[in-house]
C-alpha cells in the first residue's frame, strides 16, 4: 500500500471580478500561494486566478494537471501519484472545487485511497452547506446519508 505524505487543499476561485482579497480569506490565499503543484479544470483559468492570487511573475514554477469531464478514471487514479511527496490544490473553473465540479471525482478517489478524507484540510472562513459539501466530494446532499436532512417531513417548503 502506499503512502502519501501530501495533503489536497480545495482552493476556491472568484465567481465575479472583485478583488481576490474581498472574497477569498488570507489564509487560504496563502495556502494557495505556497503550493507549488495543482489539479485544474482549465489551465488558462487557474493561471489566471493564481496570478491575481499573488503568484504573479511565478506561475512557470508551478505544476499544473488537467481534470475535466473528459479527463477518464485511469488518469484520475495516476494523479494520486501527486500526492507522493506534495501538497496538491485543487482548483475548479468557479467557486468551490469538488461541489458541481469534475474534480469531485479526484477526492472521491482520494477519499477511498489509502489516507482518507481525514487528510483534507478545511479551507473556509465560514460553515456553510458547500463548505461541508467540498471535502465529500459530493454535489448534491441525497448521495451521502451525513449530509442528508436528518427530518425532512418536518421541513415547510
Amino acid at each position: 500500500m502506499t503512502k502519501y505524505k501530501g495533503k489536497l487543499y480545495l482552493i476556491p476561485a472568484p465567481l465575479g471580478d472583485n478583488p481576490v482579497e474581498e472574497v477569498i480569506p488570507a489564509h487560504v490565499l496563502n495556502t494557495a500561494c505556497a503550493l507549488k503543484c495543482f489539479v485544474v479544470e482549465e489551465l488558462r483559468t487557474a493561471r489566471r486566478f493564481l496570478s491575481k492570487y499573488g503568484l504573479k511573475g511565478h506561475i512557470d514554477e508551478i505544476d499544473f494537471h488537467e481534470l475535466n469531464e473528459h479527463t477518464g478514471q485511469d488518469d484520475i487514479r495516476a494523479l494520486l501519484e501527486l500526492f507522493a511527496d506534495a501538497d496538491v490544490g485543487l482548483m475548479s473553473e468557479a467557486g468551490l472545487p469538488a461541489v458541481a465540479d469534475p474534480g469531485a471525482r479526484l477526492v472521491e478517489h482520494e477519499g477511498n485511497g489509502p489516507r482518507g478524507l481525514g487528510h483534507l484540510p478545511p479551507l473556509r472562513d465560514r460553515p456553510g452547506v458547500p463548505s461541508r459539501h467540498a471535502p465529500a466530494g459530493l454535489s448534491r446532499s441525497d448521495q451521502h446519508p451525513g449530509l442528508r436532512d436528518p427530518h425532512p417531513e418536518a421541513r415547510v417548503l
